[in-house]
């Protein structure tokens, strides 16, 4: 049905939103403090400069054991610094999602009931072709595995096995085609959109501006992304109960590996949802998300693994307006999701 559809395609955005978040680099810093002490001595004027020299020598000492004692903080960018060209990665996502939903009338009867469960696995290397202001322009996936499994049986979508060349336009609107020059169909187009590349579209919010802290932070350390902000990246803004909504984000760990910084961070969310598409719900449906991130936090590589849970469940009234009325709508809604790159040689 149109309703049911609109509740699994606003569910559908959410989800695909959510796990574009895959790049995290950069981040620095230091900070210091320093006690203040009072010294009174009575002597002549070349014992009171060595005293003065020698005081200073102690004070400049302190600092520099006070600054080795403060926690390394990290300024997090959360972008790839300088795309390469000719530079090789090995992508995958394997996800998979399940959903139960029922829209009934004010007498409990079943108006419409809709079942879904798929999990999906991909496989590709990428080569980035050509370069402009930094990002990848042209890129070409070589697929060695493409699949959906639904009711039973793995399908096998077009371009596994083969060559796809992806092109942004200014816009950084992505376009495919075969290596061959053979178009890549509608359907199939819409999939590989929601793969990898989390490049943001212009006007859009990046996962910097949504999840990224306002200052440096410590290992352990937590900050609370800010919730508005979230519900305009996911559209929903006018969808959300915002005051019970909570989100928060924590730095696990940080080491490097090869020259190169990696970070394990951690983000919880609970979004109360008032709306699903045009229905208005009575009672607000509370979505929970959780991310697991391992990835570069220093800008040199695009390299990370991302795990994305999400699930929603809830009863509620809900008004509609085609026809006018009010229905009863029941969703169980789980998602997981896992993204990584790695570069390669």
């Amino acid at each position: 049905t149109a309703v049911g559809k609109r509740v699994e395609c606003d569910l559908l955005w959410i989800q695909m939103y959510l796990s574009r978040l895959t790049r995290w680099p950069h981040w620095g810093g230091r900070g210091c403090s320093m006690t203040r002490g009072t010294l009174v001595v009575k002597m002549t004027r070349n014992k009171c400069c060595r005293v003065c020299a020698a005081f200073a020598i102690a004070c400049l000492s302190a600092l520099g054991m006070s600054a080795e004692d403060q926690p390394k903080k990290y300024d997090l960018k959360l972008t790839w610094k300088n795309a390469v060209e000719g530079h090789k990665s090995e992508l995958s996502q394997d996800d998979s999602q399940a959903m139960m939903m029922k829209v009934l009338n004010s007498d409990g009867k079943i108006l419409t009931q809709q079942e879904d469960n798929r999990s999906r696995s991909f496989a590709a290397v990428e080569v980035i072709s050509k370069i402009e202001d930094g990002k990848p322009a042209v890129s070409r996936w070589t697929f060695s595995k493409a699949t959906q499994h639904r009711e039973d049986q793995d399908v096998a979508f077009a371009f596994q096995g083969r060559t796809v060349v992806v092109t942004k336009d200014p816009a950084s609107k992505k376009h495919f085609a075969f290596d061959d020059g053979k178009p890549v169909s509608t359907d199939d187009a819409t999939v590989l959109a929601g793969l990898w590349d989390s490049e943001t579209e212009p006007g859009k919010l990046s996962g910097e501006e949504i999840f990224a802290p306002k200052s440096p932070v410590a290992v352990g350390e937590q900050w609370i992304p800010d919730i508005a902000t979230i519900a305009q990246g996911l559209e929903i803004g006018d969808g959300i109960d915002l005051k019970r909504s909570t989100v928060k984000a924590t730095l696990k760990s940080t080491e490097m590996r090869d020259g190169v910084e990696f970070g394990h961070i951690k983000i919880f969310m609970e979004l109360w949802l008032t709306k699903f598409g045009p229905m208005q719900l009575d009672d607000p449906v509370l979505m929970k998300f959780e991310g697991d991130i391992d990835a570069c936090i220093d800008g040199a590589q695009p390299d990370g693994t991302m795990n994305l849970t999400m699930d929603a469940k809830g009863y509620s009234a809900a008004k509609v307006d085609s026809p006018p009325g009010e229905v009863q709508i029941s969703i169980d809604f789980d998602s997981k999701t896992q993204q990584r790159q790695k570069t390669i040689n």
